[in-house]
């Protein structure tokens, strides 16, 4: 079930009173979590980073392949056996609706490791995990007893970088899961983070959901979170105009049902 937009407001407030005068980081288990389709050309460095940034801490691995047709599963389950993850937890599902939808059915299942592993972070197939996330935001988040933090990042298209500091990113609303860290508190008990009923901009749509809500967003500009690869034809970013518009709009639309 696909919830309103005012329900989800409202469970986002519950979940920002939770936090609020909470000791959050007293655990320092981390997840990651990565739902992907087709991956198969960047899967090895991705995941060959994922273990670089994680292997001296006390990390669990949630990974979801969304009805692949290519080697993403094979790829996957072939690092599993190698990787210094407590648990490496690889699902295979039927293709999701939209892309939140297949987010959020493995976001889920980090629910049944919250309590040991609070530190959550949401990963993509196709963009450098850095040791730089793993390591400081936990730390970070520990000093200032805070739920979600947001580092900079570079954005990688043609051979160039270009760096993206934190606050800018947060003033824009321009960023994605990949330099984030978040409580497991935050997560809405059913595992439904994203909003389903759209197709695309699950991400930014979020962070204006967090915001209306109350939960608090703390840039940490010193800290280089992700190399994020810019790729066109994917579902944020489709070749097709007249759907970027369409989809869009569609992102406006729900935000000015946001209470503020």
């Amino acid at each position: 079930m696909i919830r309103s937009v005012a329900e989800r407001q409202k469970i986002f407030q519950q979940k920002a009173q939770k936090i609020k005068n909470k000791n959050l980081w007293e655990k320092r288990g981390c997840q990651v979590v990565i739902s992907a389709r087709n991956a198969s050309d960047w899967l090895p460095i991705v995941l060959n980073s994922i273990e670089n940034a994680m292997k001296n801490l006390d990390w669990v691995m949630h990974f979801a392949d969304d009805e692949s047709d290519d080697d993403t599963y094979k790829i996957v389950n072939f690092f599993s056996q190698y990787s210094s993850a407590k648990e490496f937890n690889l699902f295979k599902f039927k293709k999701a609706q939209t892309v939140a939808g297949a987010k959020n059915r493995i976001i889920e299942k980090t629910l049944g490791y919250k309590e040991d592993y609070p530190a959550v972070f949401l990963a993509d197939a196709d963009d450098f995990f850095t040791q730089e996330r793993a390591l400081a935001l936990p730390e970070i988040a520990r000093e200032l007893n805070e739920g979600f933090l947001v580092g900079s990042w570079y954005h990688c298209k043609n051979g160039e970088k270009n760096l993206r500091k934190a606050t800018d990113s947060i003033k824009t609303g321009k960023y994605g899961p990949w330099t984030t860290l978040m409580h497991a508190d935050i997560i809405p008990d059913d595992g439904q983070l994203f909003y389903e009923g759209m197709d695309a901009h699950e991400d930014m749509f979020l962070w204006d959901e967090f915001k209306s809500s109350g939960i608090k967003t703390v840039p940490v500009d010193s800290v280089i979170a992700c190399y994020y690869n810019v790729r066109n034809g994917t579902v944020s970013r489709p070749w097709d105009v007249d759907r970027q518009k369409k989809e869009l709009t569609k992102y406006k639309n729900l935000k000015e049902e946001l209470l503020v």
